[in-house]
């Protein structure tokens, strides 16, 4: 399950649902909204989510069988990610409008950690990302481990 707390008041424990168990997630480079792949409970087959930390609105997204190295496109517009549509599927790369969930890019894309097995298309549309100090965006990026959540980003 996925909990947190505000630092002004860390007795007050904030969790999107009792139902889910979350795997990856990324906060949007305003921190307003959380992006995170979760299960109902028993259930193989999950979805990937948006929570709206000012409002508490959890929208779901996108079912898919897994949701990696998810990303937000600096505007949060978009989020990128790698997932298997199904347990037998291949490893895609995709880019969702946040809005409606449409799929805007769909890359055949095999990776593992540093290892890429099926480059990205040239036209990929994280490639034109920028962090707001101008940054390329990283994508795909490995996420696992409270180290990349310590860090701002760049």
């Amino acid at each position: 399950r996925l909990h947190w707390f505000e630092l002004q008041d860390v007795n007050l424990v904030h969790q999107v649902s009792e139902d889910l168990a979350v795997d990856n997630f990324a906060f949007s480079y305003d921190g307003q909204k959380l992006a995170f792949f979760g299960r109902q409970a028993g259930q193989t087959r999950g979805a990937v989510y948006i929570y709206d930390l000012q409002n508490g609105a959890l929208q779901q997204l996108l079912q898919r069988n897994s949701a990696n190295s998810l990303v937000w496109s600096p505007d949060g517009k978009y989020l990128a990610m790698t997932s298997a549509p199904s347990m037998f599927g291949t490893q895609d790369a995709l880019v969702v409008d946040v809005h409606d969930g449409n799929i805007i890019a769909h890359d055949r894309y095999n990776w593992q950690g540093d290892f890429t097995l099926d480059p990205l298309s040239p036209d990929w549309p994280t490639f034109d990302w920028r962090t707001p100090k101008g940054s390329p965006v990283r994508f795909p990026v490995s996420m696992g481990g409270l180290e990349a959540c310590t860090q701002p980003p760049d």
